[in-house]
This record gives structure tokens, C-alpha cells and sequence, in this order.
């Protein structure tokens, strides 16, 4: 119940910070940087450590180093995300075919702007290994963890609970043949 209503807090909070004013890409120099964090295992770096079926992966881009005013309408190309993710808050964009457009913003001397979007990673496990997004050609990336599906906790929870009951059986029979002699 806690970590749906972190989630809840979580897209709430990044739709009213998501978009707020963009630098222009055709007249002014600007720097993309991405940030991809797995906000269904405690906000961890989703590129280093990859994301499971159903996890939801919070998408940042960073935009930064404009040189003056000027208004940015950026374009997320998520044709690869689409194919191995749903869609949970486009973070105040709208889909046009596979890209993720945001509203055009005017900005006046932006240091660095953020616009975000929130993804629930489908089991595409055996059929993909990663999910790749993109603007103006860079690129984030982010592994799918299908290993932990298959030997996560609860094939550890089940081996432990098994070994038990094997060594509370061994014990039962072993006090019965004394009891029996």
C-alpha cells in the first residue's frame, strides 16, 4: 500500500515540475542529458540497474547551456519504449505516433530545464534486453533485470520454507523411533 501511494505522490510531483520552459534547439546551443530511475525499487539508477516486468521507470531529460531566449518543443522518440513498456503519465506531453511531443515553451535565460515521463516496463523478457529512448540522436538506455524473475525472492522464500520443513520432519521421525523403543 506504501509504495502505491509513493507513486501516487511521485507522478503528482513530477507532473507539476514536468515541462516547465525549454531552451530552443534550432537557435541556441544547448546540452541533452537523460536520467532513467527505477521509481519501483526505492528510486535506483534504472540504467545501471535495470528494470523488472511491471516496474514503473520515472524518464528525465535534462536540457541545459542555452545561450538566450528562444522556445524548444521537444520530441521524445519512444518507438523502441512503446514496444516494451505502457505508458503511465506522459508528464504533460501528448503521443503523436511514437513520439512523446511536449507543449512549446518559452524560456528567457533557462540554466537547465527538466520534462519527465513515467513508463511500466511489460514482460518482454526472452524477447528484448533493453528499451532505448531518444532526443535530437541521444540516446538512454535502459537493460531489462530478467534474471531476478526467475530467481528473485521468491525462489529463495520457497528453498528456505522447504529446508524447514525437511529438518522439522527429520527431527518428528527421529522422536518417534525413540519414543517407539
Amino acid at each position: 500500500m506504501m509504495k502505491k501511494i509513493v507513486l501516487v505522490l511521485g507522478l503528482m510531483v513530477s507532473s507539476i515540475f514536468a515541462g516547465n520552459y525549454f531552451v530552443n534547439a534550432q537557435s541556441a546551443n544547448y546540452n541533452v542529458r537523460w536520467n532513467a530511475v527505477n521509481i519501483s525499487k526505492d528510486n535506483v539508477d534504472a540504467v545501471a540497474n535495470g528494470v523488472r516486468p511491471g516496474d514503473v521507470v520515472r524518464y528525465e531529460v535534462i536540457l541545459s547551456g542555452g545561450d538566450g531566449p528562444g522556445t524548444y518543443n521537444p520530441r521524445v522518440d519512444l518507438a523502441d519504449v512503446l514496444n516494451k513498456a505502457e505508458m503511465v503519465n506522459m508528464g504533460g506531453g501528448s503521443l503523436e505516433g511514437t513520439d512523446l511531443v511536449f507543449p512549446q515553451k518559452l524560456c528567457a535565460g533557462c540554466e537547465e530545464q527538466v520534462f519527465s515521463f513515467f513508463v511500466r516496463a511489460k514482460d518482454v523478457c526472452g524477447q528484448a534486453t533493453n528499451m532505448t529512448a531518444s532526443i535530437n540522436n541521444v540516446k538512454v538506455v535502459v537493460p531489462f533485470d530478467c534474471d531476478l524473475t526467475q530467481s528473485g525472492p521468491s525462489l529463495l522464500l520457497s528453498l528456505s520454507v522447504g529446508l524447514i520443513l525437511v529438518i522439522m520432519v527429520y527431527f518428528i521421525i527421529s522422536l518417534r523411533r525413540e519414543e517407539i523403543k
